[in-house]
C-alpha cells in the first residue's frame, strides 16, 4: 500500500530518504546538499579532495573510461541560485544540488541533481490540451513535456481538459526529464494505457481521499505529484478497467 505523507517544506525537515546510508532524510539547505554529496559520492563515481570556503566550493576527481578527471563544484540548494550568486560558469564545471530548476542554464556547466538520484519513483497527474489529444489517442506520442523532476520509470496520468474532462492514457517515462527552450523540460515516453473506461471527476469526487487531492483542489491546472494517492488511483482505475490490474502493478507496484 502507498503510504501517504505530507509534504515537507525547506526548514521543517527534508524528505525521506530511501537507500543513502547515514542519512535520514533529504537536504533543507546547502549545507545539506554537501553532505549527501559527500556519502553518495562514491556511488556516483567521485572521489573528493577539497571542501573549500572559497568558490568554487569542491575540488574532486571523476572517474571516467580513461582515468580520473578533475572536476571544480559549486554546491547549491536550488541550482538557479548559481546565477543569483554571482558566480563566474569559468571557474566552475558543476552545480551539485538537491533540486535542478535552471531549465536555461548555460551550455558547459553541468548540473548534478541529487534529487532524483535518491527519491523512489513517482505518479505524475498531467493534464493536456485538445491539441494534443490526437498524438495520444493515436498512440504515437513519444518527445512529451514533462514534469521537471519526472524521472526514469515513473508514471504519467494524462487528463484530459474540457471538453473531455477525464483520465484517459497512461504513459511510463523513458528518461529523466531535461531542459528545453520550448518545453521548458521534456522527455520521452512510452504510452501504455488507454482506458476503455476512463476515469471523469465524478469518480475522483466519490472518493473520500481523492476529493480534496492538489490535483482536483488545483483543478488540474499544472502537473501534480500524485503518489500519495497512487493506491486510490489504481483502486480507481483497474476497477473501471480489471484488465489493466496486472500490466499496472508490473509498472508501478502498491
Amino acid at each position: 500500500m502507498t503510504r501517504r505523507s505530507k509534504s515537507r517544506e525547506p526548514g521543517e525537515g527534508g524528505v525521506p530518504l530511501e537507500g543513502v546510508p547515514g542519512m535520514s532524510y533529504g537536504p533543507v539547505n546547502e549545507h545539506g546538499v554537501i553532505c549527501l554529496f559527500a556519502l553518495m559520492s562514491k556511488k556516483l563515481g567521485f572521489s573528493i579532495e577539497q571542501i573549500r570556503r572559497d568558490f568554487p566550493d569542491c575540488i574532486a576527481r571523476r572517474r571516467t573510461g580513461t582515468g580520473w578527471e578533475k572536476v571544480r563544484i559549486e554546491f547549491e540548494y536550488h541550482a538557479k541560485s548559481f546565477r543569483a550568486h554571482g558566480h563566474k560558469v569559468s571557474g566552475c564545471d558543476m552545480v551539485v544540488c538537491w533540486e535542478n530548476d535552471w531549465p536555461d542554464a548555460p551550455k558547459g556547466l553541468e548540473i548534478l541533481d541529487l534529487r532524483r538520484r535518491v527519491e523512489p519513483r513517482r505518479v505524475w497527474v498531467q493534464s493536456v490540451s485538445e491539441d494534443f489529444w490526437g498524438e495520444l489517442d493515436d498512440g504515437k506520442a513519444a518527445d512529451w513535456s514533462l514534469p521537471r523532476l519526472a524521472k526514469t520509470g515513473d508514471l504519467l496520468l494524462f487528463w484530459h481538459c474540457r471538453p473531455r474532462r477525464q483520465l484517459r492514457h497512461i504513459a511510463v517515462v523513458k528518461e529523466n526529464a531535461t531542459p528545453n527552450s520550448s518545453w521548458r523540460w521534456y522527455g520521452k515516453i512510452r504510452l501504455i494505457a488507454e482506458l476503455e473506461h476512463p476515469v471523469c471527476l465524478d469518480h475522483l469526487l466519490e472518493n473520500e481521499q481523492l476529493q480534496t487531492s492538489a490535483f482536483v483542489r488545483g483543478n488540474f491546472q499544472s502537473r501534480y505529484d500524485a503518489t500519495p494517492w497512487w493506491a486510490d488511483l489504481h483502486r480507481i482505475i483497474t476497477t473501471l478497467n480489471p484488465k489493466l490490474k496486472k500490466p499496472l502493478i508490473r509498472y508501478f507496484g502498491i
